[in-house]
């Protein structure tokens, strides 16, 4: 189960600059879990700290961010023992100013 996620889409003026970045959380509850997030509905594989970093607990980290980077989120949380996954909602993200 996710326990803890963004409140609010980050759509406004300023929420998301391209140094600022942001931060998403998607904490979880259970054991063996494994985080997949998606932008625009497409898996995001790399996690070099550049755009996107992912950490332990599943907030995604985005940070030199442009234009591209902007749409919507969703967080994806495994059990690896039992197989069953849950999902977050879509979050919108636009990211504007420098």
């Amino acid at each position: 189960m996710i326990t803890k996620f963004a409140p609010k889409d980050l759509v406004k003026p300023n929420d998301v600059t391209r140094m600022t970045g942001f931060r998403l959380p998607c904490e979880a509850s259970g054991t063996n879990l494994t985080w997949t997030w998606r932008h625009n509905d497409k898996e995001i594989t790399n996690f070099n700290g550049f755009p996107y970093s992912l950490s332990e607990d599943g907030t995604l980290k985005g940070i030199f961010l442009g234009p591209k980077h902007g749409g919507t989120y969703q967080c994806f949380v495994k059990d690896e023992e039992t197989g069953i996954e849950v999902f977050s909602r879509k979050l919108k993200v636009t990211v504007t100013g420098n």
